[in-house]
């Protein structure tokens, strides 16, 4: 349930109390293995209140990575794929670097891969996008738009993986040159001379 501050004190504590509790958890372990229980004995609530607010543990955790992603869809709301792709390629690097350990583990789970895309979908069912992309087929606009947004997940994870090894600056040059730019491009640097 997200808060819109007009709620009772005692909603109010309860619902921080369960955001809290879920973020801890997240931090600590796969999501696989939390439980409503678990999660309900941090948070010093019954199971009872728990389901008042959420039907699931998804529930929470879509509701969480929504108001995770509403930031990023703010700073993109007005770029158009493709004549903006470098912009939101470093948009999502940059942001994505600057959030905690509670979004690195939801964006890099594989056990989080369902509800990710559901909010994956969400982020792109605002973008705009251009007329030079609306002239490719369906196909070929679907196959663009998914590589963009794969490469900045996968360059993400990857720095994720490898412990931060440069700036979050760098990963997202490097991202932007091949999700922009491709591979010719990227590796095209290391080779002239």
């Amino acid at each position: 349930m997200k808060l819109q501050g007009n709620e009772d004190l005692r909603v109010r504590k309860t619902i921080t109390a369960i955001r809290a509790a879920f973020e801890d958890m997240i931090c600590e372990m796969d999501y696989s293995k939390m439980t409503v229980r678990k999660l309900c004995d941090r948070a010093l609530i019954n199971k009872k209140t728990f389901y008042r607010y959420y039907p699931t543990m998804d529930n929470l955790l879509m509701e969480y990575q929504a108001e995770m992603s509403e930031e990023y869809i703010a700073l993109t709301r007005d770029l158009r794929v493709p004549e903006d792709c470098e912009q939101i390629v470093r948009t999502f690097c940059l942001y994505s670097a600057a959030q905690g350990e509670a979004y690195q583990r939801i964006t890099c789970s594989p056990e989080c891969e369902r509800i990710r895309e559901q909010m994956i979908g969400r982020v792109l069912s605002g973008r705009r996008e251009s007329e030079a992309l609306d002239r490719a087929g369906t196909g070929e606009r679907a196959m663009y738009l998914a590589f963009v947004r794969n490469i900045s997940l996968v360059v993400y994870r990857q720095w994720i993986a490898d412990g931060r090894p440069t700036s979050p600056e760098r990963m997202a040059d490097v991202c932007c040159e091949l999700a922009c730019r491709g591979s010719e491009g990227f590796i095209g640097r290391f080779c002239r001379g």
